[in-house]
Formats: structure tokens, sequence, C-alpha cells
């Protein structure tokens, strides 16, 4: 971004990208500083607004605040524009303690998101199904284990979104035998397709799948033990993961369901989660979900670790000591301290993983409860 940015120093896209960037290396004071200067450039950038809204604190007197006001009313601002403006709108007032109008844009923003991505619910409740209906036949075609890998052993570390994932990889790849790969594509395409019954279930296709991912995490590691891939969405693959990949190691991270439901509702996510724009939505979709987990647990006992992240927050050594024995690894002193880890963060808990493990964020959607209606009833104990 820098050298594009010395070809066309007047791109204000690039200046908001790259802002972003420094974001994802936890680089916040320049971050900052960017995505004002690229706000300099085009005040009317919806997404700039937005991503520099994640990284400061608002008051009544922030001059971003009245732009930000002008912008979303403004008629003739567009509706992605606008959607974008309505989550750092709903930060904005959050800052301010205005939980009743920052409910309001949150809820504008995330209705705005569902209409421009036209999500359908029955799409994912179908994939749900599916997967469950296909578990048996890959099942019985597992490969065998095989001494010598060629290549790190996956750490598929899973759950739902905003679950703390990225914490437990942040803590992992402290280890000295764990290279930590990020939220990885590669299971998804390779194997989805395979997880829903879609294609033909053998032995021959376990093998291919096995070899296009080994390949491709083998390129990105730098020799160690373990790798980790925190796609959160990977538990729908965990048939296939225990089928092709039967040496590698499960995590499912799991999290207070309102605390879950209200962080992916609050946040918009780069990629399409289209479940996450509606209460009602991703309600349901997070009891697929816990369901589809009971259902592994059933096939696969004993063979996942179930990781609850509010313990983690409470009892940090223990609960990492706990999992560094589940996955054979000796410990170390270093995965005490994940907000130390210098890697680079692509995930919307970028900002959070920067910080000293802490307490109590699993509470905070009890200040929107007056506005949530009874969308949380059906987990009540």
């Amino acid at each position: 971004y820098k050298k594009a940015i010395t070809c066309n120093p007047n791109s204000a896209s690039l200046r908001r990208n790259l802002g972003v960037a420094y974001g994802h290396k936890g680089d916040f004071i320049r971050a900052e500083a960017t995505l004002v200067d690229a706000l300099k450039l085009d005040p009317a950038d919806g997404r700039a607004h937005r991503s520099l809204s994640r990284l400061k604190t608002y008051s009544v007197e922030d001059p971003q605040l009245l732009e930000m006001l002008d912008l979303f009313n403004d008629p003739n601002t567009d509706e992605e524009s606008k959607c974008h403006v309505g989550f750092a709108l709903a930060k904005a007032y959050e800052d301010m303690g205005d939980y009743q109008v920052s409910f309001s844009y949150l809820k504008y923003g995330n209705s705005s998101k569902k209409s421009i991505i036209g999500y359908d619910f029955s799409v994912d409740a179908l994939a749900f199904s599916q997967i469950k209906k296909a578990a048996i036949s890959i099942q019985k075609s597992k490969l065998p284990v095989k001494q010598d890998i060629d290549g790190p052993i996956p750490i598929f570390i899973v759950g739902m979104p905003r679950s703390g994932t990225t914490l437990v990889e942040q803590i992992l790849s402290m280890h000295s035998n764990v290279d930590g790969l990020g939220e990885l594509p590669y299971l998804r395409r390779f194997a989805l397709g395979t997880a829903k019954g879609e294609f033909e279930i053998s032995a021959k296709r376990l093998r291919l799948i096995r070899k296009s991912y080994s390949e491709k995490i083998r390129s990105l590691s730098s020799g160690k033990k373990f790798a980790t891939d925190k796609l959160p969405h990977n538990f729908f693959n965990v048939a296939v993961i225990k089928s092709a990949f039967p040496e590698s190691k499960i995590i499912h991270v799991k999290r207070n369901p309102e605390s879950t439901c209200w962080s992916n509702y609050k946040t918009y996510f780069e990629s399409d989660l289209g479940y996450c724009y509606d209460l009602s939505d991703i309600v349901n979709y997070y009891k697929l979900y816990d369901d589809l987990m009971c259902f592994w647990e059933k096939c696969y006992p004993c063979e996942i670790y179930h990781l609850d992240y509010e313990n983690l927050t409470i009892n940090q050594e223990e609960e990492t000591m706990a999992l560094l024995s589940f996955l054979g690894l000796k410990r170390e002193k270093s995965c005490l301290s994940p907000h130390k880890n210098k890697r680079s963060i692509g995930t919307a808990s970028n900002i959070q993983v920067r910080r000293s493990v802490y307490q109590g964020s699993s509470e905070k959607w009890r200040l929107y409860e007056p506005y949530l209606g009874n969308a949380f009833k059906g987990f009540v104990a």
C-alpha cells in the first residue's frame, strides 16, 4: 500500500486500506492517523469511518461524529456507505453511553447489510441437515493414522465467530512448536462439498483432500510440528477432519450464547456471514451450531477438546496448561502472554487480543438488554 500511495497519493481507498493493514499488525496509532488522512481525502468513505470507529473512543465534541451524522442523513449517500456509517455510529453512541441510540443505528446497519447480501436462513439450515446425513459415510472411509507426517500436524480451532477462537490461536502460536496460520479457506474449499454429501464419499476423495490441504499449510508454515487453522466454521467439517486427518487435533471454543450472538450482531464482518445481521437468524443459527457440536461429541466422544471461553478468562493459567496437555505440548510460560504475540491478525478480534486476557466482556450485552425484546429468551436456563 505504501508503494501504491507513492504512485497515487490522492487515493483515499489506498490510505484506508493501509490504515486497516496497520490495525492488523497491531500498530493502532498509525492505523488511526492513516484513516484520518483517508477521510480528509474522501469524507464520504463510509468504510473508512467504520474502520476508524473501532480504534477510538468518542465524545459529543468529536468532529467525526457530526461528519458521520451528516453522511448518514444525506439522501445522496449510497446504501453500502450508509450501512458502514450505521455500525460506526452505533460504536460512537455506545462510547457515549447512549445505548438506545446506539442500538437504533446498529439495527439499521445490520438490516441494511442483510438486505445488501440477500441472506436466506433456509440455505444455512439445509447445510446443517446435509452435514449430519453425510457424517456416517465419511466415518466409514476414515484413513489410517500415518506414522510419518509430511508437514505440520493441523490444530483446528472451531466454534462460532466471536467466541474466543482468535485468543486461543494467539495463546497456542506463542508456543515454540506451533505456527499460527490464521483463518485458512482451504479446508472449506477442498472439503465442504464432501462434508455436505454433494460428492461421492470414499477413501480416495479423503486422500485427495488430505494431500491438497497438507500442501497448502506446509507452504505457509515455518517447519514447526503443529500449525493452527482457526477458521471457526470448520465445525462443519469435523467428520472430514477426523477421517482425512486422524492425527490432527480439534479444539472447540464455546462462549456464553447470549454474548456470542450479541458480539456477532455488533460486528460488521468482511466475509458475508449472513446470519449475523438479524437477531432471530443469529439465535437460530447458534442453536443449529450447538446441536451439531453435540452430534459430533456423540460421534467422536472425548476426541474434541471443548474449551470454555469464560473459564479461560477466569483461570487463564490452569486452562492454558490443560489445553497444552491435550495437544501433547510441553508447558511454556510464553503461552500465558498472548497479548505479546506479534502476528498479524486480520479478524474482527484484532484489537481485543492485543490486550491482556480480561474478564467481563461476556456481560456487555446486558447494556442493551432493554432493547432486545425476547431475542435471547430461548437461552434462559
